[in-house]
């Protein structure tokens, strides 16, 4: 049988709600050359029986694996070793692409010959997908160091990235260890043999859900440590991205109180100076009010393609 150029690797937990337009957003990609690995990390919910009977009912180099729960990173992992194209694509399974997703980014290999891995712009969405956001990337170091003090967006490698086969062959895979930040530290050490690029087109959907780990604040707080004691090129920079992660911190800590109760703790930010707070704060709204209207451009693009997804799917009973 014919190694195809691209695998696809989605990891799968409990997704019972979105996996169908994950595979959908798969099936209709007007690259056709792939392999679509879907890894059961132990669901619990009928997210696998969904999924089989997707596979019966789509045409498609489709391939459902298993294992024990071990988190994404595992289940990615797993996946690529499975895996056989020249590239690997990773989709979490709450996330959507758009269907010129993977052409364009082969694409952009060809140009890039030097180039290891492939991000694409892509935004971020809830719900009914009106209070979205844009965020568009840069293939600089300086797009990993305001992800790593969190100044910045992320490069979303999770549901973005198109990897050489190169990578894996240098032995370099998602750490298990973290249960956040993977994908950063994923790029770190891959920016350290080679580069990457972005296809700067919005062709991701990065949805935001329920049971997400990212929303877990206490893990956040130990993986970012974690990364930020790792990759300071010194101990002093380290020190900087540290107290940039808890200047991130503590601003995240004010949504949660009462109004009155905020704007006594706002006051007591600006009276004290607290420079670290107040530039945070302000790198912070500048990514935000960007990110929305960058997305207005792509409004009725995402409603045409969500409608098209949706016109595909069968209520599987």
């Amino acid at each position: 049988m014919k190694t195809p150029l691209v695998s696809i690797v989605v990891p799968l937990y409990n997704k019972e709600k979105y996996i169908l337009e994950c595979l959908h957003s798969i099936a209709a990609q007007d690259f056709l050359d792939w392999e679509c690995i879907i890894v059961d990390d132990g669901s619990e919910d009928d997210s696998v029986r969904l999924v089989e009977s997707f596979i019966k009912s789509t045409p498609g180099n489709w391939n459902l694996i298993r294992k024990n729960n071990g988190g994404p990173s595992s289940a990615r992992n797993f996946g690529v070793v499975n895996s056989t194209g020249n590239f690997v694509a990773f989709l979490d399974s709450d996330d959507i692409w758009l269907p010129n997703k993977l052409s364009h980014q082969l694409s952009a290999f060809e140009t890039s010959p030097d180039c290891l891995i492939s991000l694409t712009d892509y935004v971020i969405t809830q719900g009914n997908g009106l209070n979205s956001r844009g965020v568009r990337s840069s293939a600089s170091p300086d797009l990993l160091r305001r992800w790593l003090n969190m100044r910045g967006f992320g490069g979303l490698v999770e549901s973005t990235g198109l990897v050489r086969r190169q990578v894996f062959n240098e032995g370099i895979f998602f750490d298990e260890v973290l249960t956040t930040g993977e994908g950063l530290d994923f790029m770190l050490r891959v920016s350290k043999i080679g580069s990457f690029c972005i296809a700067s087109k919005f062709l991701t959907i990065y949805r935001l859900s329920d049971g997400q780990l990212h929303k877990n604040e206490t893990l956040i707080k130990i993986n970012s440590k974690i990364l930020g004691e790792k990759y300071g090129s010194s101990p002093h920079d380290s020190t900087a991205i540290l107290r940039d992660q808890e200047a991130y911190f503590a601003l995240s800590a004010l949504r949660k109180l009462p109004k009155l109760q905020l704007i006594i703790e706002i006051l007591g930010i600006l009276l004290k100076l607290k420079l670290r707070v107040i530039s945070m704060a302000n790198s912070l709204l500048i990514r935000n009010v960007r990110a929305i209207l960058i997305s207005r451009e792509t409004k009725k693009e995402i409603s045409d393609v969500r409608a098209y997804i949706s016109s595909k799917i069968v209520k599987l009973g």
